[in-house]
């Protein structure tokens, strides 16, 4: 079974107060995350208003081909143009835990 998205499961943590605030910095969060995952995709045909999100690999669970060039956790990050082209890319952890 595929887990919660990572905007997902960090926009469910943010919220648990159930305050207005604590709504607005969930807002603010995820906004800044889908700006970070549009400029790691470098593509001009995707902005955060396209279907754009990540998933998280721990290392053991990357595809054996990746995990032989990878020596860390990742992200698989996508973007949906509008086109419908899905543009993937993986990126390391620190690529988006800092945010």
């Amino acid at each position: 079974m595929i887990e919660d998205s990572e905007r997902l499961q960090r926009f469910k943590r943010n919220i648990a107060d159930l305050t207005v605030e604590a709504y607005t910095l969930a807002y603010q969060e995820d906004e800044t995350l889908a700006l970070r995952i549009v400029s790691l995709l470098g593509r001009a045909d995707i902005t955060n208003m396209n279907l754009i999100d990540a998933y998280y690999y721990d290392y053991c669970e990357l595809p054996e081909k990746l995990g032989r060039n990878c020596l860390r956790d990742m992200y698989l990050i996508y973007g949906i143009n509008d086109s419908g082209e899905i543009i993937t890319k993986w990126v390391e952890r620190g690529d988006l835990d800092g945010i």
